[in-house]
């Protein structure tokens, strides 16, 4: 789960928890944050994170204070990479789930498989999770992984309340605004 606040975004400790230390997408800011979500009001409640920085190659600052004003990637060869593998995981005859697996895992500077027998579904979901991080996959990912509105997998505040709950099935629906029906 994951939460806005005033000055940036936050997470739960059921996401932060999937992150090892040497993870090189382990972005979070820890200082003055307290691990859990008591008042979702509270920007130091929950571990914050960052990941795009508005600061230039040469480690210069950018123009612009408020928002960054360089090129973020839209499509991603590691997420071509992970859906690779969820299509082999799923029972499709791909080549390559394996080395697909290992590359996104090696560049992040953690360990790899010796088998997609050890890569779990599970596993994936956490991996997409990690890798792809603000970049507005997690909501699909997790409706079709069946953990958006199931009770089996919680995080604070899912369903309204600070240890998480189930949330009704319909909401696995993107809304239709009325205007567009």
């Amino acid at each position: 789960g994951i939460s806005s606040g005033w000055g940036g975004l936050r997470t739960t400790p059921e996401f932060y928890k999937k992150f090892s230390a040497n993870d090189k997408r382990n972005l979070f800011w820890t200082d003055g944050q307290q691990e859990s979500i008591d008042d979702i009001s509270d920007f130091t409640n929950g571990i914050a994170f960052f990941k795009f920085r508005n600061i230039n190659r040469d480690g210069s600052k950018g123009k612009h204070d408020g928002f960054v004003d360089v090129d973020f990637p839209v499509f991603r060869y590691a997420d071509a990479l992970l859906m690779k593998v969820e299509c082999a995981k799923r029972g499709a005859n791909v080549d390559g789930a394996l080395e697909a697996w290992n590359a996104v895992r090696s560049r992040a500077g953690i360990s790899t498989a010796k088998s997609l027998d050890d890569v779990t579904l599970d596993e994936l979901l956490d991996e997409r999770g990690r890798e792809l991080l603000l970049e507005g996959w997690r909501r699909s990912d997790l409706i079709r992984f069946g953990k958006f509105t199931s009770g089996s997998y919680l995080w604070q505040w899912k369903g309204g309340v600070k240890d998480g709950k189930g949330a009704p099935a319909h909401l696995n629906l993107f809304p239709i605004p009325s205007a567009d029906m």
